[in-house]
């Protein structure tokens, strides 16, 4: 079910990752050159940007270890 549609905060989003305990969304922007980090409703699943993007060129992909 489509919660919301949200701004990745940045050009051509390229890969999205969630962390192990499932309260931050993190969005390799390719195009726009950044890593944009958004916080994850833990009871309605929307999401909320946290903070500035965090510059770094042409993400294509995320790991989470």
């Amino acid at each position: 079910k489509l919660i919301e549609i949200v701004e990745s905060l940045g050009g051509g989003p390229q890969n999205l990752a969630v962390t192990p305990d499932g309260k931050l969304l993190i969005c390799a922007n390719m195009a726009g050159s950044n890593l944009a980090l958004f916080k994850i409703s833990q009871t309605a699943g929307n999401i909320t940007p946290i903070g500035k993007v965090h510059e770094i060129v042409s993400p294509s992909c995320i790991m989470i270890r």
